[in-house]
């Protein structure tokens, strides 16, 4: 799984559209689209958001984030 596919899975666990999402992070939502659909890799700031909006351990996400680089 890519990056971008944990986003999505994280995300609709939640019920969370991608609007929600881009909301929570600071981002826009074509932002959380293009990280979804892997046409960008999250910066390391970006995927200590991503950890911290999700309630996920910093070093999976960083592992995920690392195998995608």
């Amino acid at each position: 799984m890519t990056t971008g596919d944990y986003v999505q899975r994280w995300r609709e666990d939640r019920g969370w559209f991608q609007r929600e999402l881009a909301k929570r992070l600071g981002w826009d939502q074509a932002k959380v689209s293009r990280v979804e659909r892997g046409v960008v890799q999250p910066s390391l700031r970006d995927l200590k958001s991503l950890a911290r909006v999700f309630a996920q351990p910093l070093d999976l996400v960083l592992r995920i984030g690392s195998r995608a680089a």
